[in-house]
């Protein structure tokens, strides 16, 4: 059953053939072609709303002049000052009902005009005036909050806020609406000052929407609103609208998850990580955090470009290219110094905080040829002058010619090529890891595969913080290898096409690589990643042989040997055994590949899938042809293995690649 209909309030009549809508008769009166004397929805929070209007305001001040006009009319009239009760022939003007009485409304409104005793008429003062009228809208909302409106609700114990809100006159087309996205700015906002946000209060509801920990239902949002709009606040969305222009920033400027589909046939969805660096890049608040050389220091280190991981890296693989002055000075180029000299800076580290380079020194000989001094130079990075695009240009487009070319590189550096003239080059290091988590909300454990990872450019005490830990992806049922391959294709693809980026430190463009300095993860996940069956096998240990079936560990040698380091594993016994496993399968007996497993304590998940297929199409093989023998379904097996597992990626045992 639908909300009943209250009476409109005064000043307001409902129209003739849809008694859903209404006007104000005022604004009709004084300016019938604006859209405030448009039919309006039918309510007292578009009462409320409509009083507060600029075009409301001057109607009421147009009102009340022309009172003033009739009341020296009158004066005049009657031929002194003195007033008569002709004033009760003045029409009032048009009050909301939320006004108690419209003596103190006149009063309020017209205060001139009610005056006790013989005196001159006060001049029109429009800044008083609209003190006064503002005066008088303070008094409304004031009023409409300390008594509230509408029928009091037959259940006193009612709780459901939707019916709570019908009871109090907020209608169903209010709380649904169809508000129009692009006009909801307050006038006295600059265009564009909350982009892409239509205006300050869209951006903080929407603020107040994801707040991660403090997550409201659609109830308690629809509240929220209908509250900004009773308490008289200006250009309030509807629910609906809200919602829409939440879905077009998502169109806009959202980050859509990519569709993979993994080589066991897991289908998953990963976020680009490319996104993440763009927006860390052009954040203003983070950008001048970020930190792209390895760095020397003498205290104690405390952050990770500082330790000795991020210097086994090449220089060519920690931002090659140091920026100034809108001129990139890379690594394996000639660069000129403020002094002169030329040097040949082989790689960009900080001392004490402050850039310097690693050089050689260049110098021309009688013949004209340039060489290379075997010693290297710390020199500061503010001493560069002139980079190698520039010394060309300054020899007039000749190139230098070496007295040694073959222990000179390639110039100008390679990386120039990979994005357009003028962008800098920098390389960030993504820390990636694995866990697994329960997907369910409820205490029953459902196990999902979750990647994360973090900036390790940035400093410790802000990677520590959960807003700068990135969502990768989440599965059921892909593993974390599977994972990890979804995310090797992104980053390879970024030392191919560099991620273009506005950086808002520097206030220029640049090109972006991303490198995964290690892939830690608890033990269960580095077992899996290191093809080893888990700490509850027989060998136990992903690192060496140690442990054995039942019968050696509770031996007294077996007892003793547990806790003495046993023979280290190495990739290639690792591969050696994984083939024994897929050999296996192609006789088909499950048994004797369980066997093998156990004894070694090798299992890799992408040697798995093979298995299981093979076991599969082996005992079909047999029972197709039973005069077959084992060993000419395991040849032909073989065969077709062989070919499945051209491809490196899918082959488990490839020699380029460590299942460790």
């Amino acid at each position: 059953m639908g909300a009943r209909k209250k009476p409109v309030s005064d000043g307001f009549e409902v129209h003739p053939n849809d008694n859903t809508k209404m006007r104000c008769t005022l604004c009709f009166t004084f300016s019938p072609h604006s859209k405030a004397s448009h039919y309006q929805k039918r309510g007292d929070s578009t009462a409320l709303r409509h009083c507060s209007t600029e075009t409301h305001v001057q109607n009421l001040a147009k009102q009340v002049e022309q009172l003033e006009k009739e009341a020296k009319q009158q004066q005049s009239y009657a031929g002194s000052f003195q007033l008569t009760k002709g004033m009760d022939m003045l029409e009032e003007p048009q009050i909301p009902s939320f006004v108690s009485s419209s003596e103190n409304y006149i009063s309020n409104v017209v205060p001139e005009l009610v005056l006790n005793d013989l005196q001159s008429p006060v001049p029109f003062d429009p800044a008083r005036e609209k003190e006064d009228i503002q005066f008088q809208f303070e008094q409304i909302i004031l009023k409409e909050i300390l008594s509230g409106s509408g029928e009091e609700s037959e259940d006193a114990s009612e709780t459901n806020i939707i019916e709570i809100l019908h009871n109090l006159g907020f209608e169903d087309n209010e709380l649904e609406g169809d508000d129009s996205l692009f006009n909801l700015a307050a006038s006295f906002e600059p265009v564009g000052a909350y982009a892409p946000y239509p205006s300050k209060l869209m951006m903080l509801l929407d603020i107040m929407d994801n707040l991660p920990r403090l997550r409201l239902s659609t109830t308690h949002f629809k509240l929220i609103i209908w509250l900004l709009k009773e308490a008289g606040v200006l250009n309030v969305p509807s629910y609906y609208a809200f919602h829409q222009m939440q879905s077009e920033l998502q169109k806009a400027i959202g980050c859509e998850p990519k569709p993979f589909t993994s080589m066991l046939g897991n289908h998953f969805h990963v976020n680009d990580l490319k996104v993440a660096v763009q927006r860390n890049f052009s954040n203003p608040h983070i950008s001048p955090h970020l930190n792209f050389y390895p760095e020397e220091t003498d205290g104690p280190i405390s952050e990770v470009w500082q330790c000795e991981r991020w210097k086994e890296y090449s220089p060519s693989q920690h931002t090659p290219m140091y920026s100034s002055g809108g001129k990139q000075f890379y690594i394996d180029e000639v660069a000129q110094l403020h002094d002169n000299h030329f040097v040949l800076p082989i790689s960009w580290i900080k001392w004490g905080g402050i850039i310097c380079a690693d050089a050689h020194t260049v110098t021309q000989g009688i013949d004209g040829n340039w060489v290379k001094a075997s010693n290297v130079n710390s020199i500061l990075a503010a001493h560069f002058k002139f980079n190698y695009p520039d010394i060309i240009t300054l020899r007039n487009g000749l190139p230098m010619t070496w007295n040694d070319p073959h222990a000179i590189p390639v110039m100008p550096h390679p990386s120039r090529k990979l994005f357009p003239d003028g962008y800098d080059l920098y390389d960030v290091f993504y820390t990636l890891w694995v866990d697994d988590v329960s997907g369910y909300r409820s205490k029953q454990y459902n196990k999902h595969i979750n990647m994360y990872t973090v900036n390790s450019n940035l400093p410790g005490h802000l990677i520590q913080q959960e807003y700068f830990v990135q969502f990768i992806s989440i599965s059921p049922n892909a593993t974390s290898p599977e994972q990890f391959a979804a995310v090797k294709e992104i980053i390879n693809e970024t030392h191919v096409k560099p991620i273009h980026c506005f950086n808002a430190h520097t206030k220029r463009m640049c090109g972006v690589r991303v490198h995964v300095p290690g892939l830690p993860g608890d033990n269960p996940q580095q077992a899996e990643e290191a093809s080893h069956s888990g700490g509850n096998s027989n060998l136990l240990c992903r690192k060496c042989d140690a442990g054995g079936t039942h019968e050696v560990t509770e031996s007294n040698s077996g007892f003793h040997s547990s806790y003495t380091t046993g023979v280290a594993r190495s990739a290639a016994q690792t591969r050696d055994r994984l083939v024994q496993q897929l050999k296996a399968a192609t006789l088909g007996v499950k048994s004797t590949v369980i066997d093998l497993q156990r004894s070694t304590g090798t299992k890799d998940k992408v040697a798995q899938y093979w298995i299981d297929i093979l076991l599969e199409k082996s005992q079909k093989m047999k029972h197709e042809n039973p005069n077959r023998t084992a060993e000419e379904i395991s040849i032909e097996l073989e065969t077709w293995l062989e070919n499945q597992l051209s491809c490196p990626d899918r082959n488990p045992t490839n020699p380029s690649t460590s299942p460790h």
